[in-house]
């Protein structure tokens, strides 16, 4: 039998804010994601970057 992909989901995947931080010095922000197969997504959001 093969082995399944880790991009193979048979399965739902949840996922929740582990942490956030909003910059007082600038209009930036920080985010961690994780979901429920171990992953952590790491997250800055620049607005000045989506002008």
């Amino acid at each position: 039998m093969a082995r399944a992909s880790p991009y193979d989901v048979d399965y739902d995947v949840d996922y929740d804010v582990d942490f956030w931080l909003i910059h007082i010095t600038d209009e930036g922000c920080d985010f961690i994601i994780r979901n429920n197969n171990g992953r952590l997504f790491y997250l800055h959001f620049d607005p000045s970057r989506f002008c």
